[in-house]
């Protein structure tokens, strides 16, 4: 019989924890829901409804203490300012009003509700959701970000691997936090509602590892992200192994690609980088296997080490800078690039520049294309003096040019890069006429030069 009675108590306890218990409370003061509750409807409510004044305190008691609550309306809840050490942290801490506290729902190792919790449904008041609030909630499937809410935390969502579909986020937030949505592997789309001129930066990892890992903004092709036109950065490992992102669209406003920004996106085929570009960053499109093709404007001054490293499916290059921007000797910007089949287009009469380059002149195939060049305004640049006898200088060079000189067979008798006003020395070369050719990244000149 002894034997019996407590198996009769499991049984029952697993038929209880399998059934639907709901609880509605009035709080008329914040932090009272301990009291509102029994010790029994804490280790029984399923489903729990709030009316009143809640802080972190109340939120503490829902994470702690309540193992089997799984869904959650605090829709007509007023999250009031609190400041101690009985929040959802284990510090004296200061706790924002209409704001979900740090660590609300965190799912830290003995914290069984989280792994239960699977709807919660905020209040219109809130304006920001903290760092971690809904880290490692596995289980929850169902949720709507209201549209007062201007913030979303750091790794916020991150783990919530139970999050599925379409996410929409309201058109007033203005800032999403590294690691916001890191780990949602099954989120498939997430909609920003309206276009929002207070971004500026896409945050770190904020879709670190999703499968599909797509934003419509404002209505953009499934699979194809279109980053907001005041965005002026995308941020270290913005989109890290987001497998689903097949299409990117950048806008003028961005001036620097950052570390690891798309590392891994083995989805991304197609690419477009604008002439506001200045920076690639090291590893920023490491491992994007399926790009094809892309363009690298002639604004981008610097790309990082191991930029495109493990692009294996690039089959052509648009290197639309006249002057090979030069690569690091020692990391391979294009290591794993098939240099052999994938072609580089280069501007015409920069071959034998980038022939000569570091790590460009390991591509096989180099193809000058038109596509890319315009032609100086021969007034902008001015060679004097010609004739000349030993040396002659070029005024009107912004930065560095590419400098080569032909005799009238075509044969280059000198390459080099100078800038403005140097002093190019002529007195090894045999008295004739000449060709020079100034090569900016704003177009060529050729002009005949004299030596006598």
């Amino acid at each position: 019989m002894k034997k019996i009675i407590p198996l009769l108590f499991t049984l029952f306890f697993a038929l209880l924890t399998h059934a639907q218990v709901s609880k509605t409370v009035n709080l008329t003061a914040a932090g009272t829901l301990t009291a509102s509750l029994t010790a029994i409807e804490k280790n029984t409510v399923t489903n729990l409804t709030i009316n009143g004044t809640i802080d972190a305190r109340d939120f503490e008691i829902m994470r702690d203490s309540m193992p089997l609550l799984a869904v959650l309306d605090i829709s007509n809840v007023t999250i009031s300012t609190y400041t101690g050490m009985n929040g959802t942290t284990s510090s004296t801490t200061q706790y924002l009003a209409n704001s979900i506290p740090v660590n609300a729902f965190i799912n830290m190792s003995n914290n069984v509700s989280k792994i239960n919790l699977t709807s919660i449904i905020l209040p219109n008041s809130v304006t920001s959701i903290s760092d971690y609030a809904f880290y490692g909630c596995i289980g929850l499937t169902n949720l709507t970000i209201p549209n007062s809410v201007t913030s979303i935390g750091e790794n916020t969502f991150y783990g919530c691997t139970g999050l599925s579909g379409s996410l929409k986020i309201g058109n007033s937030v203005t800032f999403i936090g590294v690691g916001a949505f890191g780990g949602c592997a099954k989120l498939t789309e997430l909609v920003v509602q309206t276009d929002n001129s207070n971004y500026s930066t896409i945050n770190g990892v904020m879709f670190d590892k999703s499968q599909a890992c797509l934003i419509q903004y404002p209505s953009g092709e499934k699979g194809i992200y279109t980053i907001p036109n005041s965005v002026t950065s995308i941020g270290s490992a913005a989109f890290q192994v987001c497998t689903g992102l097949t299409g990117l669209t950048i806008p003028n406003s961005v001036t620097s690609i950052e570390n690891y920004a798309f590392y891994g996106c083995s989805g991304l085929t197609s690419l477009s980088i604008p002439n506001s570009v200045t920076s690639i960053k090291s590893c920023a499109f490491q491992y994007c296997t399926g790009l094809i093709s892309f363009t690298i404007p002639n604004s981008v001054t610097t790309i990082g080490y191991y930029a495109f490293s493990g692009c294996t499916g690039l089959t052509s290059i648009y290197a639309n800078s006249t002057i090979p921007i030069v690569l690091s000797s020692s990391s391979s910007v294009f290591y794993n690039v098939n240099k052999t089949t994938c072609t580089l287009y280069v501007p015409v009469g920069s071959k034998s520049a980038y022939q000569s380059a570091n790590q460009w002149k390991d591509f096989t195939n180099i193809v000058e294309t038109t596509t890319a060049v315009q032609t100086l305004n021969k007034t902008i640049l001015n060679v004097y003096p010609n004739p000349t006898t030993e040396s002659f200088q070029i005024s009107g060079i912004e930065g560095t040019a590419l400098m080569t000189l032909s005799d009238l067979n075509g044969k280059t008798v000198l390459s080099k890069q100078i800038t403005g006003n140097e002093n190019v020395s002529v007195s090894s070369l045999s008295k004739g006429v000449y060709v020079l050719k100034i090569t900016t990244n704003e177009g060529v000149m050729e002009k005949k030069i004299v030596k006598n």
